[in-house]
């Protein structure tokens, strides 16, 4: 009796120091990872926790591993204008969700621009690729120094968000733009990946089953998912498996038993490690090994052989399946 009355108290101290939240400065599903493939994004088919579309008629969107900075076969957003189309000038493709920025200093994200053959570059006049908070532009491609390349690491520092730095919601918005009227001939393409704030586990963002919000999924996350278990109407963070049943169940409890005991930055560092599964069984083992040395002289000065020994060997260490 005394020992169910104590496990009794612990619970209800935990259940007390875990209360949620609200108003976390937070990017959700920043990373399009737990999507899975969207051919055609749409209101009804949009990226999890970006719920607002807009899509015109002459646009498009999907998630794809195309391409994607975040993880090693990862997956990405892409926006873009249609070819075979007639382009009206103002026209806006996205997709927002609501955030908090009260302490938030710098929103990024990756970029990529592009068209759909490889020899048209993205015109920077007939396109742009923006972000906006509250239908208010705050930062476009326009901005991007020119370069040889098409990939871009974005910064957008606090002075461009200073008035939304409040206690309320703000609907934060990635878009492409149409800055002309034309008949368009080719896609463009705006592919954005890893949106973050600075404000949450050193800019890796909150694990999908990290229900408190704390960058570790443990027992305080546990507390929370067994207090909404088969919850038929649950908040959008405790259904972690979205599926048409809609309800806390043992598919959510499976999603966070993926994720048990493990932090944002462990999570990303396993992730990356993962890419030295050179065999694509499932797991870096000797195997990997064995092939990132044949027909390699074991004492080869490469540095770059040796950089990419020196993470197979730690991917091993990992045990990761």
């Amino acid at each position: 009796m005394v020992r169910a009355m104590t496990i009794s108290a612990i619970a209800a101290v935990l259940l007390f120091s875990v209360s949620v939240i609200g108003g976390e400065s937070v990017v959700f599903n920043g990373n399009f990872e737990n999507d899975g493939r969207i051919d055609s994004i749409t209101p009804a088919s949009a990226p999890q926790r970006w719920t607002d579309v807009n899509i015109p008629v002459d646009f498009g969107g999907w998630i794809h591993n195309d391409w994607s900075t975040y993880l090693p076969y990862g997956y990405s957003l892409t926006l873009y204008s249609k070819a075979s189309s007639t382009i009206v000038a103002g026209q806006i493709a996205s997709v927002a969700q609501q955030v908090y920025l009260d302490d938030v200093n710098r929103i990024s994200f990756d970029l990529k621009l592009g068209t759909d053959y490889s020899y048209i570059a993205w015109d920077p006049q007939k396109r742009t690729a923006v972000l906006l908070v509250d239908d208010i532009e705050v930062w476009n491609s326009d901005e991007l120094e020119p370069t040889s390349g098409d990939q871009y690491a974005v910064d957008i520092n606090e002075d461009r968000i200073l008035e939304f730095k409040d206690s309320n919601p703000h609907r934060l918005s990635l878009a492409i733009k149409a800055d002309v009227a034309e008949p368009a001939y080719w896609q463009y393409w705006a592919q954005w990946d890893f949106v973050r704030f600075d404000t949450h586990c050193e800019g890796f963002g909150y694990l999908w089953a990290d229900l408190n919000t704390d960058c570790v999924v443990d027992f305080n996350d546990l507390v929370l998912l067994a207090e909404n278990w088969l919850d038929s109407d649950p908040a959008y963070k405790y259904d972690l498996f979205e599926d048409a049943d809609n309800i806390v169940n043992a598919r959510d409890f499976a999603v966070f038993a993926d994720e048990w005991l493990t932090d944002s930055y462990e999570y990303q560092l396993a992730d990356e490690l993962l890419a030295y599964d050179l065999n694509n069984d499932g797991v870096v083992d000797f195997l990997d090994y064995a092939m990132l040395t044949e027909d390699r002289n074991l004492e080869s000065c490469d540095p770059v052989f040796e950089l990419t020994t020196d993470w197979l060997l730690k991917s091993w260490l990992y045990r990761l399946y």
